[in-house]
């Protein structure tokens, strides 16, 4: 064997490493929470700000023309979602949790907003 083809080899293994680690941070990056907004009649809510508190710092988003949301790359760990639209109510959903390689949605897959009363 010659010395080029055992550098070769070196840095082959060396790719195979890399490629291994960059395997395992792509997976473990992928947890996300779906959900979907609608009212009481079950019409989608856009523009509703949807924000998740739990391990690392609190995220917001905002729902689609859909009413849908989602929280992407986010740590291991229990949430508390806050939904809000001017007009509902403030829903507010505890221990949400987020399992390593799982996509969560909320257990009814829907929040629901309700009117807020007037005063």
């Amino acid at each position: 064997m010659h010395d080029d083809e055992k550098n070769l080899g070196v840095c082959g293994g060396l790719g195979s490493l890399a490629f291994g680690f960059r395997s395992l941070w792509a997976r473990r990056a992928r947890e996300t929470f779906d959900g979907k907004v609608v009212d009481e009649q079950g019409a989608s809510r856009r523009a509703c700000s949807v924000t998740g508190s739990g391990p690392g710092a609190a995220q917001t988003t905002f729902t689609d023309p859909k009413g849908e949301f989602r929280f992407l790359n986010l740590s291991v760990g229990s949430y508390k979602v806050v939904t809000t639209l001017q007009g509902f109510s403030t829903v507010e959903r505890n221990d949400v949790v987020v399992k390593l390689g799982q996509n969560t949605e909320p257990p009814d897959h829907n929040e629901t907003l309700l009117p807020s009363r007037r005063r």
